[in-house]
């Protein structure tokens, strides 16, 4: 009797070990599926292209407006926009609207002359591709002025300059556009090299 209780314990323990056995296999054999990771939708981010002149904006889009320019590292000033320069005004606000200035940076500066900003390439080359007639008034380049840049007569484009002290021989040559309502010790310490964040067109 005792004989046969031994025998059946030695069965039910290799039973067990042969059922552990055939248990940690297949769960060692079986694979964990991992689910597919989900796709990212890709967003392709393609700069405008400025081939034509944006046109004249109504007056009323014109008229009593101010564009408010943060500097990434300097702070802010405010530039009143001229209306009476309808081209260039439009100009201007449509570029600064479609966030064209946005990380462009002054690409020269003449101390007690001007800084020079507006291009789309740091060596002062011409931001967009098209060119518009100036504007030229009465008004006279002063300090605070602010003015477009160009390559000689009628080739406007996105480039502007403010103009940093009252002795300059620019005279007749330019279109002024708008002139620095606050901010002048953040235009004073512009240096070559300092970049646009924004520009904010608002109503004075």
């Amino acid at each position: 009797m005792k004989n046969v209780v031994i025998v059946i314990l030695a069965i039910i323990i290799i039973v067990l070990i042969a059922g552990g056995l055939y248990w940690f296999l297949k769960i060692k054999d079986k694979k964990v599926e991992v689910p597919a990771p989900v796709p990212i939708a890709k967003t392709e981010t393609k700069e405008k292209n400025y081939n034509i002149f944006p046109g004249v904006l109504p007056l009323e889009q014109l008229q009593n407006k101010k564009a408010k320019v943060q500097l990434v590292t300097k702070g802010f000033f405010e530039i009143e926009i001229y209306p009476d320069v309808p081209k260039t005004a439009s100009n201007f606000i449509t570029l600064s609207r479609d966030k064209f200035y946005e990380k462009k940076v002054f690409y020269k500066v003449i101390p007690g002359a001007k800084a020079s900003g507006g291009s789309k390439f740091v060596d002062g080359a011409e931001g967009v591709n098209y060119q518009f007639e100036d504007e030229i008034g009465a008004k006279k380049l002063e300090k605070g002025s602010v003015a477009m840049e160009n390559s000689g007569p009628n080739t406007n484009g996105s480039r502007f300059f403010i103009v940093l002290g009252d002795s300059h021989q620019l005279e007749n040559k330019y279109t002024i556009f708008g002139k620095i309502i606050s901010g002048q010790d953040v235009v004073d310490r512009i240096q070559e090299g300092d970049m646009i964040e924004s520009i904010v067109i608002s109503s004075l």
